[in-house]
């Protein structure tokens, strides 16, 4: 979720509970009764939105992990190639592994992986002389061999969750836009009545409706209203569970 919307989240939640503690004051009202349970579903729904999204958008994150493990295990390999091949004079071996840790990375992500996969292919063809002689062991083909399947598993699965995302981030637009409506066109009004035969009650809530920035530790004014930014994906924070 964006900064404003945890902000928002935050907010409904503080006026939710302030409301629960209140239940006495206002449970005899069919209208604030009714808002309160839409008030409690739709933060239950932002929340389990955000974690989605924050779940989906962790794919990323565990792309360049396993990218990163890949380069690291394969450049193992090719150094320990390249050492082979200029002992041997091997002039073919040394240009199929002529490779920089600049180079490995280099271009598309099958290209990467092809790559990769050549080395892994030339290290088990030299595997015997390899661990006797250049430091390079059975342990680290096996690595190679984990981090070419863990590297290719994560291919489909960003452009796979990309859709995903974008499903929860239309559903938190439009769970941001119900908390509004419940707030400002429900609750806000039929509160109003009690500020005079419950003003502690009134004041609470009052209170509670003040959006506080967490980023700017900012108070903005109550009621702004929603934003239309569609937001991005992004670390959210984690929001207590709603009764």
């Amino acid at each position: 979720m964006r900064n404003e919307q945890t902000n928002k989240a935050n907010m409904g939640q503080t006026t939710h509970l302030s409301l629960q503690a209140n239940a006495s004051v206002w449970s005899g009202v069919p209208g604030i009764v009714s808002a309160v349970a839409t008030l409690g579903q739709t933060l239950t729904g932002i929340q389990a939105a955000a974690l989605k999204q924050e779940t989906l958008t962790g794919y990323g994150a565990a792309k360049a992990d396993a990218r990163a493990k890949l380069l690291n295990t394969a450049f193992t390999v090719c150094s320990g190639l390249k050492a082979l091949a200029s002992a041997k004079s091997d002039k073919q071996l040394a240009s199929q592994v002529d490779f920089s840790r600049t180079d490995l990375a280099r271009g598309r992500e099958g290209a990467v992986l092809n790559r990769c996969q050549t080395i892994l292919d030339l290290g088990n063809a030299n595997a015997v002389e390899l661990t006797a002689t250049y430091n390079t062991t059975a342990a680290d083909l096996n690595a190679l061999t984990q981090a070419i399947a863990a590297f290719a598993a994560l291919q489909s699965k960003p452009r796979q969750s990309r859709a995903a995302i974008g499903a929860a981030t239309k559903e938190l637009v439009d769970l941001f836009t119900q908390l509004d409506v419940v707030l400002n066109e429900q609750l806000d009004p039929l509160v109003e009545k009690f500020q005079a035969s419950a003003p502690a009650f009134y004041n609470e809530y009052k209170q509670a409706r003040v959006i506080i920035d967490s980023a700017a530790t900012h108070e903005s004014q109550p009621n702004v209203p929603a934003t239309n930014t569609v937001p991005t994906a992004r670390a959210t924070t984690a929001l207590s569970k709603v009764a």
